[in-house]
């Protein structure tokens, strides 16, 4: 819910929202939940190369992207503190343009 109120809050300054489901065998479900939930995020298949190449540790991992492709932070978003930081860091990086 606190990436769901991240999204929705800076959607329209450019913040765009990847969810990539990386488990096979998730896929057939967890992409159409997405859709139902009408969250503001884009559902996309991933695969294993996918994680080991942005080193996912467990699910979900987040990360918090640049539009130069940097990774600028790998929040963690299950409490209120942690969705302010996060939406200082994308604040931050909004302001210069990353």
């Amino acid at each position: 819910p606190y990436l769901q109120k991240i999204a929705a809050k800076y959607k329209d300054k450019g913040l765009v929202v990847l969810a990539v489901t990386s488990i096979e065998e998730q896929q057939p479900f967890a992409l159409p939940y997405l859709a139902q939930k009408k969250y503001d995020f884009i559902g996309l298949a991933g695969s294993e190369a996918f994680s080991a190449t942005w080193d996912v540790e467990g699910y979900p991992t987040t990360f918090l992207l640049g539009s130069d492709g940097r990774v600028y932070m790998k929040p963690t978003l299950y409490d209120q503190g942690h969705q302010r930081a996060t939406e200082l860091a994308i604040e931050q990086m909004l302001a210069h343009g990353s």
